[in-house]
């Protein structure tokens, strides 16, 4: 939900108060953060989230490494909002998106049926023209 409504709202902070890609990266995941969990309070979800991380040791680890990588990730990110158009970014998270569900249904043999490809062309079609 963050990835469709961010772009347009980050050009005009990008024009206004033109931050750096750290002070940006900062700003957007603390709102979506504070978003995020107060949507998990108001369905009673949170309870179950931590349950499930203390009985699952392993999760949580993984659940760190993945925000200290998506960090990193939203470093190049914001570096690419700093310097071409907000609009080229989701370009270039979609495409990586679409490589990445490939790789993943090649390389954990996920099985997948016509529609499912159809849909991945399609996507990757739309997003190209």
């Amino acid at each position: 939900m963050a990835d469709g409504f961010l772009p347009d709202f980050q050009a005009e902070i990008k024009s206004i108060y033109k931050p750096q890609p750290m002070e940006m990266m900062t700003i957007i995941n603390k709102w979506i953060s504070i978003i995020a969990f107060l949507y998990s309070c108001a369905l009673l979800e949170i309870v179950d989230i931590f349950t499930f991380m203390f009985q699952h040791y392993l999760f949580a680890f993984h659940m760190i490494l993945m925000g200290v990588l998506c960090a990193i990730g939203q470093m190049f990110v914001y570096r690419m909002i700093k310097q071409f158009k907000q609009h080229f970014v989701p370009f270039v998270i979609t495409t990586r998106k679409i490589f990445t569900v490939g790789l993943s249904i090649i390389y954990y043999h996920h099985e997948t049926n016509i529609f499912q490809i159809i849909g991945l062309i399609m996507v990757f079609t739309i997003v190209t023209y």
